[in-house]
């Protein structure tokens, strides 16, 4: 059984994986990790591939990762070719250029599945296996590994570092899931496909609304094969029984009394941040983002930073409360631009691409979870939210609070929301959660 992690785990203060390997110790943080939580279990499948990825620059491949990888350099028509010509075992093997003899044994009978008396045998056998993937396997401008990775890179830079992520895990966790490799033929993506792909989703242990956006994902990327003439449009990519319903959940609300005792026990910085959530609508993100020239006076005004690209979406003046202006002067960072940074002087929050990956640090979170806060972060800002709501003039005002874009076509384009009323609004909720 193979073991569940592959480095040794260190926790706080440093939350960081270790491993000794020929007389050398190797470090790797969560940070370094890209760990959305700096736990042992939401970075252990992180580092193991980390560290499988640098045992492998450390030991160097082997013999037969040289064989495979000179495999793939030939052309699949010139493979085809030469066994088309006779003696194919020969002439593939004479096209890869390292000596045979270094081949690992132990490695050849993996692969092939059966024992080899000597090298010479093992290279035999390795090439009767290449000679026989070369008749099945599709050209790279036909297998499913090339038009995902095609996809993804158009993908890249059109969406958030963070969601960018997410299509990019499920879509090479396709590999291997419902019958499927990376190197099948594209044009196997058919109606039997699509309904083995939705079965496998619907069995996973994934919540429904998990499994909606993965189904969306995998039907954006057999649209996209379409697109390019590679396949035919599957016929039930649409079907209405391959569907995942999501109910909507209740949103959780807290008395102002619980809301006003898990301030109160609160640090200044911590306090600022739950301030930020009720009194701006802010969440992790927005507060990382928030910028000193987005503090005018007793005002914040900003675009919320999900949807700060987007055209429709409001930039909303908010009335600053006393306690949170007063509380952003304590903590106003030295940074050039930034209202808040770390001890260190470094952003909050921070999701960026890296090459064709993406990074991510999320210190609002970690500090929220170390101090065991009773209320979610997140949740001040839905607590305002249901405040209004509950308000006969004051919760039409909700959407404008939460920097959502308007709905209606009299809020589009002809009623915009009145400042004064809002002004108003935002002070009756300081009044409800100090006040009652």
């Amino acid at each position: 059984m193979a073991r569940k992690h592959l480095m040794s785990w260190e926790g706080a203060p440093n939350y960081r994986w270790v491993k000794m390997y020929k007389g050398v110790r190797y470090r790797v943080t969560c940070e370094e990790l890209g760990a959305m939580v700096y736990t042992q279990e939401a970075s252990a499948r992180l580092a193991n591939k980390w560290w499988e990825k640098k045992k492998a620059e450390i030991d160097g491949p082997s013999p037969v990762a040289q064989v495979l990888n000179a495999v793939e350099e030939i052309p699949i028509e010139k493979l085809r070719e030469i066994m088309l010509r006779g003696d194919a075992v020969r002439k593939i093997l004479a096209e890869l250029p390292f000596v045979k003899t270094d081949v690992a044994r132990e490695e050849v009978e993996r692969i092939v599945g059966e024992p080899v008396a000597d090298d010479l045998q093992a290279v035999e056998k390795l090439g009767k296996v290449v000679a026989q993937v070369a008749e099945i396997a599709p050209s790279k401008g036909q297998s499913l590994r090339h038009h995902a990775e095609r996809f993804l890179a158009l993908t890249h830079g059109e969406c958030g570092a963070m969601s960018y992520r997410e299509i990019h895990d499920f879509i090479t966790s396709l590999y291997g899931a419902a019958g499927m490799t990376a190197g099948m033929d594209v044009k196997e993506l058919t109606e039997a496909r699509v309904e083995a792909v939705f079965l496998w989703l619907k069995e996973s242990p994934l919540t429904a609304p998990t499994k909606k956006k993965r189904w969306g994902f995998f039907k954006r990327l057999i649209r996209y094969c379409w697109e390019t003439r590679a396949i035919e449009l599957p016929r039930n990519l649409d079907s209405r029984a391959f569907k995942f319903k999501v109910q909507p959940k209740a949103v959780k609300t807290y008395a102002a009394t619980e809301v006003r005792d898990c301030i109160d026990g609160l640090k200044p910085r911590l306090r600022l941040y739950a301030l930020l959530g009720l009194n701006c609508g802010m969440t992790n993100v927005d507060i990382g983002s928030l910028r000193k020239d987005q503090i005018i006076g007793n005002r914040l005004v900003r675009k919320r930073v999900k949807t700060m690209r987007h055209e429709e979406v409001p930039t909303v003046s908010y009335a600053l409360w006393p306690e949170t202006q007063q509380l952003i002067k304590e903590c106003l960072s030295d940074d050039p631009e930034l209202a808040l940074t770390s001890s260190d002087g470094t952003p909050l929050y921070n999701s960026r691409f890296e090459g064709m990956g993406t990074r991510k640090k999320d210190l609002l979170a970690l500090a929220w979870k170390r101090a065991n806060v009773t209320i979610p972060l997140k949740a001040f800002r839905s607590i305002s939210a249901t405040l209004l709501e509950s308000h006969p003039i004051y919760g039409r005002y909700k959407g404008h609070f939460l920097g959502h874009s308007p709905k209606s076509i009299a809020d589009k384009h002809y009623a915009a929301p009145s400042p004064e009323l809002f002004d108003q609004a935002v002070g009756w909720l300081r009044d409800q959660i100090f006040r009652n």
